[in-house]
């Protein structure tokens, strides 16, 4: 069986669908990317906001958590303490924060999350987005001093979705697709990490079901030749178009199995690739 992940809230369509919007009118031209055919097979998704939808991460974790009894902290990563130089690391290191807040509220490990705040504020003021961090960073803070985590989830969504909206005000449409991207590679390979380890009958989770590799590679087709062009960016694209293909819509619907050696290739390329994007 493979797994259908439940509807997206609202406020969390809000960075998603900007993002593909912006990348719909040129997919022709994105059908010549790295990500080649399954761009094409994804390309359809821009025809209405239900077929882009992301889960949130939480809602993803929480799909995990059903099928199995994950140990969250055991996926902790350590937390950058400095930005890197690049933009575009600092980009795709803030979506991966947020991912990793999203982990600490699974966990609730409010003493993490505080400490992880504060490193998606120094990454954001390099990026000019502090006014944008303040403010929804304070309503995480607040959710999870009171046990809210329901609250302090979608406060985190806000957040991402601000940024995104603030960056495309600010003609950085390359940086505001890299967080969105630092955000699922770093929850995937999570994921992908628990299924690997778990009792989960549904392997499919592993890349968070039908469909899921191929959204976060149609915002991937949207980034400039030049942002495309670097070294890691490039490693990642080739990296997710190896995932996309053997997790692509023909073999969902085929019937068939995936296997646990898939599981772990994909674990393996997602790991990889937040080495790269990391890396100074």
């Amino acid at each position: 069986m493979n797994s259908v992940l439940p509807h997206r809230r609202p406020v969390y369509l809000a960075a998603s669908v900007a993002l593909l919007a912006t990348v719909a009118g040129g997919i022709s031209t994105a059908v010549d990317s790295p990500l080649g055919p399954q761009i094409s097979a994804a390309a359809g998704a821009a025809e209405g906001v239900e077929a882009i939808s992301f889960p949130s991460p939480d809602e993803y974790f929480s799909a995990l958590a059903k099928s199995t009894n994950p140990r969250w902290r055991k996926w902790y990563r350590e937390i950058e303490q400095q930005p890197p130089t690049e933009r575009s690391k600092i980009a795709a290191g803030l979506g991966m924060l947020v991912a990793e807040a999203h982990l600490s509220s699974m966990a609730r490990d409010e003493q993490r999350l505080r400490n992880i705040c504060g490193e998606i504020a120094a990454f954001a003021k390099v990026l000019g987005l502090s006014e944008t961090a303040a403010t929804h960073l304070a309503a995480v803070e607040a959710a999870a001093t009171r046990g809210s985590w329901p609250e302090a989830q979608l406060a985190l969504e806000q957040l991402l979705s601000g940024f995104a909206g603030k960056l495309l005000e600010q003609r950085d449409g390359d940086l505001a697709r890299l967080a969105q991207i630092g955000l699922w590679m770093r929850v995937l390979q999570v994921g992908a990490g628990v299924v690997q380890e778990g009792h989960v009958k549904d392997l499919s989770l592993a890349v968070g079901g039908e469909g899921m590799p191929q959204r976060v590679a149609l915002i991937a087709s949207g980034l400039s030749e030049r942002s495309r062009e670097t070294e890691d960016v490039a490693f990642m694209l080739r990296q997710c178009d190896k995932i996309c293909r053997v997790w692509s819509a023909e073999k969902f619907q085929s019937g068939r199995e995936f296997t646990m050696e898939e599981v772990s290739d994909c674990h393996e390329r997602l790991t990889g690739i937040i080495a790269h994007l990391s890396k100074r």
